[in-house]
């Protein structure tokens, strides 16, 4: 199977299904039969057997539900668990792409369930067929049971193939209707969520976004009524079929039974037998198309699961540079896939054990990309990164979880041994007074939705940021725009209680802003994808027509006193 954990147990379930579908079909068939003579001759007997036998039903059908549903969340579970394995194990790149979307929508859940539905229904069709034979047997002569099943025949070859062009039908709406649903689901998000909530307030785009939605579901909406009239003429087209084929039957035997060929019992109970059939065999082909999209399917998994897995991009930092440096950059090169354009070109850096280094430049100059080339999330298309310990990156866009305290810090199960790191971590970037004040302390639920829960302010959420990366240990720390949301006293402090907290480590600023940068040891300038300037703050200021110069010059004014 293409994702392995369920294997014996799919087997087992399967056996087991088609096993009681054979035996519900086999009571279907004694059940039609005693009709017949229950009819035909009147005995308690007979109620009694036909009461047995819905009992037997009943039980089989209660303890097949209760199987399936037992192995259906197992295997959902199996299914989402090994999908999300594979997700870690893939390429950063490959997740930001439109391809990716695309595919996790229509992998995300497994089509088992239907398919062994469909199974099931075949099989009853074959059997309640085969039935036909046992339940006419010695009843009629040849040539009533050859236009018996002349008719079948006919029946099966006409709603084969409408269905067949049904099947076409829905598999080309299927693949546009995904993408739809993807673009107007994102805009619901949009119109619902808490986090656009601000902006949808102050700037009033309730109207841009609501035309957004309509535009997308009304597309999707055309779609499916246009597929809504095919499928409602062929499925017209099957039931006309359906009502001829019983029309037909229903004549042949009533002469039978007028000419004193066959009993009322038997009347009744062909009947009866032969609208479940044709209803079971147009259940059947139609879960021709079921199977179809689960081969489909199985081949998207396939195709995403054998999909080439992220390499570690970074090497061991060796040599006699080792007992300086932590973390050095070689020709780097970068560019983003399907760009003819390089973000990043031949970036050669060393970055020493305890120094304090700040890499600044406008938005779009390649800062961010850098961080996620020397974190290895980007495999560079040239050059390398090296390390002696793999750096802790924390990133402007850092995730706030709707969990506790203690676990947004350590982003694990916290464990007794953890609550005096975490506890130190709390007191080292000064949130113990906040959360002496917290009803459930470290436990307490970041998040509004619950109701012992509590929301941050943004200076907050940036000192639970701190203290997530002071809980990893690392060589050497690379904090992205760590101040973007603050102002610039704000700004001041932070930066003060990160050089006092991260001392004795190597650190990495990622900026555009410069209010603190003139105090680290180095500054890299970043234009173009290229180092453009680089060395201490003095020194890049007394720089004529100097980058770095012109930014400070143009910054200095929101840190004067």
């Amino acid at each position: 199977m293409i994702i392995q954990g369920c294997d014996d147990l799919k087997k087992n379930i399967v056996f087991f299904n088609v096993f009681v579908t054979i035996l519900f079909s086999v009571l279907f068939m004694i059940s039609t039969k005693v009709t017949q003579y229950l009819i035909d001759r009147p005995q308690f007997k007979l109620v009694l057997y036909l009461s047995i036998i819905w009992i037997v039903s009943m039980v089989l059908n209660l303890v097949k539900r209760y199987l399936s549903q037992k192995y259906f969340l197992k295997r959902d579970r199996t299914h989402k668990g090994s999908i999300l394995k594979k997700i870690i194990r893939l390429p950063y790149s490959f997740l930001e792409t439109k391809e990716y979307a695309d595919d996790y929508n229509e992998i995300a859940s497994h089509l088992e369930r239907e398919w062994i539905s469909a199974v099931c229904v075949l099989i009853t069709a074959v059997c309640n067929i085969i039935g036909l034979v046992f339940l006419v047997v010695n009843q009629l002569d040849i040539i009533s049971v050859a236009l018996l099943y002349g008719i079948l025949f006919v029946f099966i070859i006409v709603s084969w193939l409408a269905s067949t062009r049904l099947s076409v039908l829905m598999y080309n709406y299927w693949e546009e209707y995904i993408k739809n649903t993807r673009k107007y689901t994102y805009c619901t998000r949009v119109l619902t969520e808490k986090d656009s909530y601000k902006d949808k307030k102050v700037f009033g785009f309730l109207p841009f976004f609501k035309s957004l939605f309509d535009e997308e579901f009304d597309e999707a909406s055309k779609k499916n009524r246009a597929l809504g009239k095919k499928r409602i003429k062929l499925e017209i087209f099957i039931d006309v079929i359906f009502f001829i084929c019983i029309f037909s039957s229903f004549i042949m035997l009533l002469f039978l039974y007028e000419n004193s060929t066959i009993t009322i019992g038997l009347f009744v109970s062909i009947i009866g037998y032969l609208v479940s059939l044709l209803d079971k065999i147009i259940e059947a082909i139609k879960s021709k198309e079921i199977f179809m999209r689960y081969k489909l399917h199985n081949g998207k998994i396939m195709e995403f699961m054998d999909r080439t897995e992220a390499s570690d991009v970074t090497e061991s930092l060796t040599g006699p540079e080792t007992e300086q440096a932590v973390l050095r950059v070689d020709n780097l090169c970068f560019q983003y896939p399907k760009t003819g354009k390089r973000v990043l070109n031949n970036i050669n850096l060393t970055f020493e054990k305890g120094k304090k280094y700040a890499i600044v430049g406008e938005n779009g100059s390649g800062k961010t990309t850098l961080v996620k080339l020397l974190i290895g999330l980007y495999k560079p298309i040239s050059g390398s990164v090296a390390y002696c310990k793999k750096p802790i990156a924390l990133f402007q866009d850092y995730n706030r979880y709707p969990m506790t305290l203690s676990e947004n810090i350590m982003l694990n199960e916290v464990e007794d041994k953890d609550q005096s790191t975490i506890l130190d971590a709390i007191n080292a970037v000064g949130l113990e007074k906040k959360v002496s004040k917290m009803k459930n302390g470290i436990n307490t639920e970041l998040t509004v939705l619950k109701d012992d829960g509590e929301d941050l302010s943004g200076g907050e959420w940036q000192r639970v940021g701190l203290a997530r990366i002071l809980c990893c240990e690392s060589d050497a720390y690379i904090l992205d725009e760590p101040t973007a949301n603050l102002d610039p006293l704000e700004e001041i402090k932070i930066f003060n209680v990160y050089n006092q907290l991260l001392k004795d480590k190597t650190v990495i600023y990622i900026t555009h802003r410069l209010g603190f940068v003139k105090d680290v040891d180095e500054i890299i300038v970043i234009k173009n994808g290229e180092i453009a300037e680089k060395g201490k703050h003095d020194t890049l200021v007394s720089i004529e027509n100097g980058i770095y110069k012109k930014m400070y010059k143009e910054q200095s004014v929101w840190y004067e006193e």
